[in-house]
């Protein structure tokens, strides 16, 4: 049986999932690397004419009684995580903080006949760009209650990867009819 830190992480990646899937997309669990990538976004269908559009990649984090500070939820990443959240590279990376009611797992969700709920929220932190830390362990990192993850958020990170993708490598000889 798992622990209650593997059900809360488990938990938060397939609430993640979950709302990927309710956005129209794929999401997959890649191997554990050691890059801090616990869910892989992509496409479900390409016209096969276009250039192929880049996947979307999220860490994801699972947090019992949430810490609010300023009127934002705040969490405490591994350097090396954050590190790997703010480098620029061929695939947008972004932070999925899940918030959890608490201790008991059955808190987390509702049901009845007509519908069920998960609980809490899950909240997005865009670290692209940040400055280098001097810290050794960890990076204190904020989300605003109104930057929640939800469908539309998910659709306009894929299409902001695309646009931002064709920017980049259109320069440098990529064509549609190479």
């Amino acid at each position: 049986m798992l622990d209650l830190d593997q059900r809360q992480g488990r938990y938060g990646e397939h609430l993640v999932q979950l709302i990927v899937t309710s956005a129209g997309y794929t999401c997959s669990k890649p191997d554990d690397t050691g890059d801090g990538v616990d869910l892989v976004v992509s496409r479900t269908q390409h016209d096969g004419d276009s250039p192929r559009p880049p996947n979307v990649e999220f860490q994801v984090k699972t947090i019992r009684n949430p810490t609010l500070a300023g009127g934002k939820l705040v969490y405490d990443l591994e350097v090396a995580h954050y590190n790997c959240l703010r480098a620029d590279g061929p695939t947008r990376r972004y932070l999925a903080l899940v918030t959890v009611p608490g201790q008991n797992p059955d808190d987390w969700h509702d049901h009845s006949q007509h519908y069920s709920i998960f609980r809490d929220a899950v909240f997005f932190v865009d670290l692209l760009g940040f400055p280098r830390t001097e810290n050794r362990s960890r990076v204190r990192v904020k989300a605003a209650l109104t930057d929640r993850l939800v469908p539309a958020v998910v659709d306009d990170f894929m299409r902001r990867a695309e646009r931002d993708y064709s920017r980049r490598f259109r320069p440098i000889g990529w064509s549609r009819h190479a």
